[in-house]
């Protein structure tokens, strides 16, 4: 299958990590379709400045009902999926309320499940498929006040590694991209005064920069990497 042909999905493309990865992928060749919600606007006005050719799915993604709808709203069969939208619900453990936990592991575990689940037949009848999760350095390292959120980006790397195994046989690879401290995304909720302390977790005292998260989806969701299948590739400047 020609890599230009190939339909990729795209999900919280709207957010910082999701900017910086779309001019990647475009460059690639895959045919993108994006899905924003609330700055679905803001997407599109993105897309246009930068001038790539996308379609745009407007689409709330907290459900397995919001997945089907979604699925309904696009056209072609999708090849490649990249499940990264998300969200942070931040509190010590002993302070977390039932509705931020449950409404963290819906968002950022259950819902990329249900991705998964949905786009599975048609990546099973090409014989070829390529599923992606975003997890994060929180999900395999000591943060404080991360309870839900470490725990869901720690789900998804172990429901990497079930879904390579069940879905192998089909062609399908399952993988997870683990973003350290970039320079955009859900880094841009920390306060200036203390952001040379996440700097300093690097052992390159740096914030990465984003768009190598585009250079890494990019080969995973490739025929290149054929033999990488439930693997969780760590992009964090060498934190332990």
């Amino acid at each position: 299958m020609d890599e230009t042909k190939k339909n990729l999905l795209l999900t919280g493309a709207s957010g910082g990590i999701g900017r910086a990865i779309i001019p990647v992928l475009a460059e690639a060749g895959y045919n993108l379709y994006l899905q924003a919600y609330r700055q679905a606007e803001a997407l599109m006005e993105f897309l246009k400045e930068k001038r790539i050719d996308a379609v745009v799915v407007r689409q709330s993604l907290r459900t397995a009902d919001d997945v089907r709808e979604m699925r309904e709203k696009i056209a072609e069969p999708i090849q490649v999926l990249v499940a990264n939208a998300g969200i942070s619900r931040s509190a010590p453990a002993h302070k977390m309320n039932e509705s931020d936990w449950q409404e963290t592991l819906d968002v950022n575990l259950s819902v990329p499940f249900y991705l998964a689940q949905t786009f599975f037949p048609e990546m099973r009848a090409a014989g070829f498929g390529r599923v992606i999760f975003i997890s994060s350095v929180v999900g395999a390292t000591l943060v404080r006040g991360t309870a839900a959120y470490a725990a869901s980006k720690a789900g998804l790397m172990g429901l990497a590694r079930a879904l390579a195994a069940d879905w192998s046989a089909f062609g399908i690879t399952v993988n997870c991209v683990a973003p350290g401290y970039m320079d955009t995304g859900m880094i841009e909720q920390i306060p200036e005064n203390i952001l040379p302390l996440f700097r300093d977790k690097s052992v390159q005292g740096r914030l990465g920069p984003a768009e190598e998260i585009g250079y890494a989806v990019a080969y995973l969701a490739s025929e290149k990497s054929s033999f990488i299948t439930g693997q969780t590739l760590h992009i964090n400047g060498g934190i332990i």
